[in-house]
């Protein structure tokens, strides 16, 4: 964090640096002293006005990265919440399968038909099982 922080912080003064350093060498060519003051403090606001767009620009790209991981993230484990209800399930049924009571029997091969119906993935391993 700290890094990005300081990469924000480095964009934005390289911008300043570069914009007021090339708007007052534009200001030098001026006529008049008031005529360059004028010049001069204009190029140091413009300076400092792309120094603060770099800067926001910079955050901003930070956050949507920051953002992005958190969807991501999210999205894992929600994915890996699923396997894991997926493979308990198919884990107490495997068991069940071995009960001495017939109606326990038939509630696990409805539940694993269940299972190879809703996940694709583990439809063969499942029928194998059956």
């Amino acid at each position: 964090m700290l890094a990005a922080a300081g990469a924000a912080a480095g964009a934005a003064a390289l911008a300043i640096w570069l914009t007021t350093a090339w708007l007052l060498d534009v200001a030098d060519d001026a006529s008049t002293g008031t005529e360059r003051a004028k010049i001069r403090v204009d190029a140091v606001r413009t300076g400092l006005a792309a120094g603060g767009g770099a800067g926001a620009a910079v955050g901003l790209m930070l956050a949507f990265r920051r953002q992005r991981h958190a969807e991501l993230a999210t999205a894992l484990g929600q994915l890996d919440a699923a396997e894991r209800r997926i493979t308990e399930l198919y884990n107490a049924a495997a068991e069940q399968l071995a009960s001495d009571k017939a109606p326990v029997r038939l509630t696990t091969l409805y539940t694993l038909e269940r299972l190879a119906n809703d996940n694709e993935r583990h439809r063969q391993t499942i029928v194998n099982i059956i």
